[in-house]
């Protein structure tokens, strides 16, 4: 019959963009939220999944918002929810059990806090960033004083105390009536410090990592010199990748200190590290020179100088790669790449750049044979190559 055939029904889809922006900040303190509360480390211990009922229990937690955290969390694809013999059960996504679970390395974890207890504080300054103009005070735009300043050094150069402790503010533990202590399953809270911001730098380049070491043949080199490489993740990745290859990572020395003291036993007789500025100091002597995400830390003049440096230091044959994220054309696409951009800005100095900027930046500095390739799919990093000429 005619009633029973229902015309498709839209909302004005004009609203879809604004509406999706403001689900997207919803979606990211919810991951926030239970990353805090360790509940993927918790899920992670059950293999066969775990009931609602049963979770609400051990953790004493509302069983009715529970359920409603959990649901969300299948329906953001970070559980898998099941219903066997009529018992409906929930476990980690595979994506969840590989890049959520704070025991397991790499993590993501790290990085989604430093999104937002760092990234999200550096935002709340657009306002004052757009009266000003582009930062070149790290602690002053985000007004956290003493807090990362591992992120500080690397990007603006102001020298201050690091603290290579994770640094716990203590939850202050609920009292009874009578003043005595309520049992809590909320866990203390991390701050960010050096080794958390050096971990969620790994978390970044993690997905890429792989296709980042395979996008060229370096097995004619021998050894890989990794610029601001931070804790050498990067260039332990391709150290693996290149069994004849010899890798050196060169940071300021307090970098050096934490990266020293996460470095793993089966990479310490193949990558070293090296203490310096790269504005200030001689570069150590090598075949390939890497830098990930360091040309858009800096201005014009200051690419200058570690670009001419690099290819005077490079033999003839040698190459430096670039890992940034490139803008399109216009400079509207893709997403990742336009909130960087925004974010240098907010942070220091520095920008995101088209592949053709990247292009005539090497050439301008004598590097030839270049080429460019962008990394599909969600991710912080295309990559491009220049050599040196014989």
């Amino acid at each position: 019959m005619a009633y029973d055939i229902q015309p498709d029904l839209f909302s004005d889809p004009l609203a879809d963009p604004i509406v999706k922006i403001t689900d997207a900040a919803k979606k990211l303190k919810v991951l926030g939220c239970v990353l805090e509360l360790g509940l993927f480390d918790e899920m992670e211990e059950s293999c066969n999944g775990v009931s609602v009922p049963t979770l609400a229990i051990k953790l004493a937690y509302d069983e009715d918002v529970l359920q409603r955290i959990m649901n969300t969390l299948a329906c953001l694809q970070l559980l898998e929810k099941k219903t066997n013999n009529g018992s409906t059960v929930y476990r980690n996504t595979p994506a969840t059990s590989k890049y959520l679970v704070l025991s397991k390395k790499p993590t993501l974890v790290h990085y989604v806090n430093t999104e937002i207890k760092m990234v999200m504080t550096m935002y709340d300054k657009i306002p004052m960033v757009l009266q000003r103009g582009k930062t070149d005070n790290i602690s002053e735009a985000y007004e956290r004083g003493k807090m990362d300043e591992l992120h500080v050094i690397s990007l603006s150069k102001q020298m201050n105390t690091t603290n290579l402790e994770t640094k716990n503010t203590p939850t202050p533990v609920p009292l009874d009536k009578n003043q005595n202590p309520v049992s809590t399953n909320v866990k203390q809270k991390n701050q960010l410090s050096p080794i958390n911001f050096m971990l969620a730098m790994d978390g970044i380049i993690t997905p890429t990592a792989s296709v980042i070491t395979k996008a060229f043949d370096l097995s004619g080199h021998k050894t890989l010199l990794d610029l601001g490489g931070c804790s050498g993740y990067l260039t332990n990745e391709f150290v693996r990748n290149y069994p004849g290859l010899k890798g050196i990572v060169f940071d300021l020395p307090d970098t050096v200190k934490v990266a020293k003291s996460l470095q793993d036993e089966d990479m310490k007789s193949r990558v070293t590290y090296v203490e310096g500025d790269f504005f200030k100091d001689n570069f150590p002597q090598a075949d390939v020179i890497l830098l990930s995400h360091i040309i858009h830390n800096w201005e014009r003049k200051e690419i200058d100088v570690i670009l001419g440096k690099a290819f005077s230091r490079l033999p003839c044959g040698g190459a430096i790669i670039l890992a940034e994220k490139f803008l399109n054309d216009e400079e509207t696409g893709p997403e990742t790449s336009v909130l960087l951009n925004l974010s240098m800005c907010l942070m220091c100095k520095g920008r995101e750049r088209t592949q053709t900027e990247y292009r005539q930046l090497l050439f301008s500095h004598g590097f030839r044979n270049i080429e460019a390739k962008t990394i599909e799919g969600f991710n912080y990093h295309d990559i491009i190559i220049g050599r040196k000429p014989f």
